[in-house]
């Protein structure tokens, strides 16, 4: 396989797990990527803050990720 190469492992390092582990759930959420967990951080701290009003902001938010991609 050394000569091989595969376009989806540049994505790789995005999922820590990936680093230390086999990861073959195929039926599951999966390997969490990299930025995950600081956005779903970022936005319990606006719920705790700002409650129902969070999910406004956390909407703008993914609607602003999703285009950028």
């Amino acid at each position: 396989m050394s000569g091989l190469t595969d376009d989806l492992l540049r994505y790789r390092a995005e999922f820590p797990i990936l680093e230390r582990t086999t990861y073959m759930i195929s039926n599951s959420l999966g390997a969490m990527p990299r930025g995950v967990y600081d956005t779903l951080h970022s936005y319990c701290d606006d719920w705790a803050t700002r409650g129902v009003r969070a999910w406004a902001i956390s909407a703008d938010r993914a609607t602003r990720s999703f285009t950028a991609t």
